[in-house]
């Protein structure tokens, strides 16, 4: 919960791994613990279950800006015979910059005094999951840039954008028909969040809801014949929502629960989107903690 003064903890469900820095310290460490699981199982729910781990340490080199590395793991509740069920998840490297710029320049009084947050991103994901290493990839480099305002004391509104671009050794994926790989993708996404209830004692309640979407294109390929391992001429585009609510007995502590839903808003070269679906809706329960 925030202290009386400061601002509330904001957890948007797009930036939930990030939790609010303490300027008074040069270093932190965090960590996330995440369960997800398909809205509706199989009748081997160990296939429709997994885990999520990541930590990340982040030091502050320059002004309001920060350095950090993350590391994750996913770990599935099956695994082929022979192999164990953790997989690595590619490492990310990048700088945090933060500020903020005053909405006085409008000529409107409700404006006056108030702050839009910003914050961009520079990052490098390195290939240390397994699917990048077999797809022979370099890194990935992106951009990400986001904006939060808040509309009332205890409502905020949030929109996020990035930008990613794949090097790979080779344009098309690993096997027969692996098809071509991502050479760029790139989004924008809009939430917002509600703080229900903010007790120094108790902590605090939130819930929020975001809407996202994102275009993606594969590496132009060689072969002129039209079949799914050549080349697209479109872009794909992905959609997807997510509902959250979180609590927060203290400001080191976070937990996460909601469901999310993405898919392919073209599928089988036919428009359609689905508002669920079973083997695109996820439940999550997230456990966050930062020092």
């Amino acid at each position: 919960a925030a202290a009386e003064g400061e601002q509330p903890t904001w957890v948007l469900q797009t930036t939930r791994d990030q939790l609010p820095v303490s300027e008074d310290r040069v270093w932190h460490l965090s960590g996330a613990l995440e369960y997800r699981s398909l809205a509706i199982v199989d009748t081997d729910p160990s296939n429709d279950q997994y885990l999520r781990w990541s930590i990340r340490g982040d030091v502050a080199l320059f002004p309001r800006s920060r350095v950090f590395l993350r590391l994750g793991l996913t770990q599935n509740f099956w695994a082929e015979e022979g192999e164990s069920g953790l997989l690595l998840q590619d490492t990310l490297l990048g700088v945090d910059y933060g500020h903020e710029v005053g909405l006085d320049f409008i000529p409107l009084s409700y404006f006056a005094g108030r702050k839009l947050s910003l914050e961009h991103r520079l990052g490098l994901f390195v290939p240390t999951s397994r699917a990048s290493m077999k797809q022979d990839m370099y890194a990935a480099p992106y951009i990400l840039s986001r904006a939060r305002y808040a509309v009332l004391d205890a409502l905020l509104v949030g929109v996020d954008g990035y930008v990613r671009y794949h090097f790979h050794r080779y344009a098309e994926r690993a096997g027969q028909f692996g098809g071509m790989l991502t050479q760029l993708d790139f989004g924008p996404s809009l939430g917002v969040e509600y703080t229900a209830y903010d007790s120094p004692r108790w902590g605090s309640v939130s819930v929020g809801a975001d809407l996202s979407v994102a275009w993606d294109k594969s590496y132009a390929s060689r072969e002129e014949y039209g079949a799914p391992q050549s080349s697209r001429t479109f872009w794909n585009q992905d959609y997807g929502w997510d509902a959250y609510a979180t609590y927060t007995p203290v400001g080191y502590f976070t937990a996460v629960l909601g469901v999310e839903h993405g898919g392919k808003v073209l599928r089988d070269g036919l428009q359609n989107m689905f508002f669920a679906h079973r083997d695109e809706t996820q439940f999550f329960l997230q456990l966050l903690g930062r020092y």
